[in-house]
């Protein structure tokens, strides 16, 4: 161990004794090494932190939101057969119905440790991600990484918010700026928090017929919630071998109601006793509109979330601001999260 020591000793003051004695070369080679990584930088990936293997990874399910249930359970079931079928996965754990929206899950994906697979965590994400998308047709996937810090906070390296007073035009700016950055190579699970409502049937009373035929609008609402939504209790049955009471609905039976226009039929007695059908007095719209408007400094803002696959991180910043500064107009801003 002495001797080690005395070896490293012994070269370092060879060096220090050279360096003392060539100022002007040790300078100008420090420079140039200086000046040399300026360089290179140009060439060299950009990032924050490198991604870690932590064994373990959230995939985020999402269903289009005028799917059943039915339809979103058979296809989260699909999905999670598909990633139980990757060897390297060991546990799974699914929950469904994220922030009250039926048609969101997402599934906490833990691997068999490093040492007992060949394969690392990206090259898994990337394998999960493109089955999902070629086996389960309609389904939008995101494989992640889970983020340290937790809540439900998404940990994806591109977190980008666009920001306007006009949520239409923002909207529409931010639906060229996605399409365009998806389409790049290494980009991929694009998605935006501007989300469609799910489809709605609005029903518009025509207030002055219904007063010339004795129609009173609360009947009208209690008709349709009635007979539509099911939402009424009735009355309620005790059963007494039991010793519990249950909630009586009534509910048109489904192929009564099935089309939206089946409201049109619904037939309620106005104050003289007579039965008068909606479609005399009320107009049916199909409708939808955004679940949620977001903002950011008082101003309407919609998010766009991006995870990379070989893409360095600087080089995707630089990639989408180009594609913004191209596409937005004035009144319109950016920024990064995360």
């Amino acid at each position: 161990m002495d001797r080690g020591y005395a070896k490293v000793e012994e070269s370092y003051l060879r060096l220090l004794a050279y360096a003392l004695g060539h100022r002007m070369k040790i300078l100008l080679l420090a420079f140039g090494i200086f000046f040399f990584s300026l360089f290179i930088t140009k060439f060299i990936g950009k990032e924050f932190t490198p991604s870690e293997d932590q064994s373990r990874v959230s995939v985020r399910l999402q269903a289009p939101v005028d799917y059943s249930i039915d339809e979103i359970d058979r296809m989260f079931f699909q999905a999670e057969q598909i990633i139980r079928g990757f060897p390297e996965v060991k546990t799974l754990f699914y929950a469904q119905g994220f922030f009250g929206a039926s048609n969101k899950g997402n599934m906490f994906v833990g691997f068999v440790p490093k040492a007992e697979r060949k394969k690392n965590q990206e090259q898994l994400k990337a394998e999960i991600r493109k089955s999902l998308r070629q086996k389960v047709p309609g389904l939008k996937a995101g494989v992640e990484d889970i983020s340290l810090i937790g809540g439900g906070i998404r940990n994806v390296p591109i977190q980008y918010v666009l920001r306007g007073r006009d949520l239409a035009a923002v909207e529409a700016s931010m639906n060229r700026i996605s399409g365009e950055f998806s389409r790049l190579p290494g980009i991929v699970d694009v998605d935006t928090s501007l989300e469609a409502g799910k489809p709605e049937v609005r029903v518009f009373i025509n207030r002055d017929k219904a007063a010339d035929l004795g129609v009173e609008v609360a009947a009208v609402a209690e008709a349709v919630n009635v007979l539509v939504g099911g939402e009424a209790d009735v009355t309620k049955y005790k059963d007494a071998a039991k010793g519990r009471r249950y909630d009586v609905r009534v509910r048109l039976d489904p192929a009564d109601r099935f089309n939206p226009r089946d409201i049109e039929k619904i037939a309620i007695r106005s104050k003289d006793g007579r039965l008068v059908e909606l479609s005399s007095i009320v107009e049916i719209q199909e409708a939808g509109g955004p679940s949620v408007i977001n903002r950011v400094d008082r101003q309407r803002a919609i998010m766009m979330f991006a995870n990379l696959e070989g893409m360095p991180l600087g080089q995707a910043k630089g990639e989408l601001d180009a594609i913004a500064a191209k596409t937005l107009p004035p009144d319109q801003s950016t920024a990064y999260r995360g």
